[in-house]
């Protein structure tokens, strides 16, 4: 009996000093919460990386959309739009994947989300972008031959989602064919400064 013991006891123990790392790593890695907070912290990290003494990065936070356990998040990084992507951890804190950044007004993304035992896996496109003036209200986009509209909500930048057809999933939309509209329908691309 007594070497069973011993013997239960040096497996959880080598169990333990196994998990322990493992679990430091993992907490360490996923430290923005689900409110975002954290986040500027974590991307003034990520720039900072291979420089030496602190950064002057002017972060600021915008919208957010989660695609099952990803989290897109619009944000101005020193001037520059970006889009960061976040991966949610069991948790429910996240930690950053990546992030474009440019000097263009409008960002986008297409993702792909395949829930677990989905028949069928869902693709979406993500556009988002400067509003200044709250005068863009949708935005028509043809990716592959075929048109879809992105609503905008009325603000000074904005985050819209739509779900596009898988045939269209990996193709951009073509530049030349982006029509932004107002409010009336009314093609204002011409005032809007990509």
């Amino acid at each position: 009996m007594p070497k069973n013991i011993i013997k239960w006891t040096l497996i959880a123990a080598v169990l333990l000093a196994l998990a322990l790392p493992l679990t430091v790593s993992y907490l360490e890695d996923y430290t923005i919460g689900p409110d975002n907070s954290g986040l500027a912290d974590r991307v003034d990290q990520w720039m900072a990386r291979g420089s030496r003494g602190t950064t002057d990065n002017q972060i600021i936070l915008y919208d957010f959309i989660d695609v099952g356990w990803e989290r897109y998040v619009l944000a101005d990084l020193n001037g520059r739009l970006a889009m960061l992507q976040l991966r949610k951890g069991i948790t429910g804190r996240y930690k950053l994947e990546s992030y474009s950044a440019g000097s263009a007004n409008f960002r986008q993304e297409t993702v792909f989300y395949d829930p677990l035992f989905a028949r069928d896996s869902t693709f979406y496109f993500l556009f988002g972008g400067r509003n200044p003036d709250s005068r863009i209200a949708s935005v028509r986009v043809v990716i592959d031959g075929v048109e879809y509209t992105v609503p905008v909500a009325p603000g000074e930048q904005f985050l819209s989602c739509i779900e596009i057809g898988a045939e269209t999933s990996a193709a951009r939309p073509d530049p030349n064919l982006t029509v932004f509209f107002d409010a009336a329908g009314t093609d204002i691309a011409h005032l809007v400064e990509r």
